[in-house]
């Protein structure tokens, strides 16, 4: 089985009227985030791609959590 992590993209693309687009699309990587976009809108310009951090229950990014709740410098 194989079992492709997902992550959140936010795609910006302008159309051929010069006007800005942003679409978060679930995707395995940025390449399949921005196939995802082009098969919407071929004739769109992709001008980036951002992986949006996840985020828990609190609104901390997870990369965060273990070094915000690990910290031993702390106050108690």
């Amino acid at each position: 089985m194989n079992s492709q992590q997902t992550n959140a993209y936010t795609v910006e693309y302008q159309d051929l009227y010069g006007i800005t687009y942003y679409d978060e699309v679930l995707a395995s990587s940025i390449g399949d985030a921005e196939r995802q976009v082009r098969s919407k809108r071929p004739e769109a310009s992709i001008r980036a791609i951002t992986l949006n951090p996840k985020i828990d229950d609190e609104g901390r990014t997870v990369e965060s959590i273990s070094s915000i709740d690990g910290d031993s410098s702390a106050a108690h």
